[in-house]
């Protein structure tokens, strides 16, 4: 049954070596096609430099590459390991960022959705590090 109105969410994910982010990215996605979701944004908080470029990957595989993704701008971020599947992504599949400065910092856009949302109108759903 969808809901009258969809749950609008805001995913904050750590995408690295273990593959419960990208399993809840896709369960999202499958939500927001039968109308049960509404993703506002996703954030990256991770300090590795390909954890923004693969949500971006994973976002336009699903054929929603404008939700915006912010970025945890931590001091020393550094590439991830090769065997990450986040590496792995960001260097071979496309996306709409080309690099983990053109995400927005996370707290930024936080603040941007949350202003604009009415008293308890935004579900944060965080599966990663609690940075940002």
């Amino acid at each position: 049954m969808t809901p009258a109105s969809p749950l609008r969410v805001i995913l904050d994910t750590d995408p690295s070596f273990d593959p419960d982010d990208a399993g809840c990215m896709a369960m999202l996605h499958a939500m927001a096609t039968e109308g049960e979701v509404e993703i506002l944004a996703m954030m990256n908080s991770t300090d590795f430099r390909e954890g923004p470029i693969s949500i971006s990957a994973i976002n336009r595989h699903y054929s929603r590459g404008a939700i915006p993704v912010g970025d945890y701008k931590a001091d020393g971020k550094k590439d991830a390991p090769a065997g990450n599947y986040d590496h792995y992504l960001a260097n071979h599949y496309p996306r709409d960022l080309e690099s983990d400065e053109d995400a927005p910092e996370a707290a930024s856009l936080y603040r941007e959705i949350l202003a604009s949302a009415p008293d308890h109108g935004v579900t944060i759903i965080v599966i990663g590090t609690m940075h940002n």
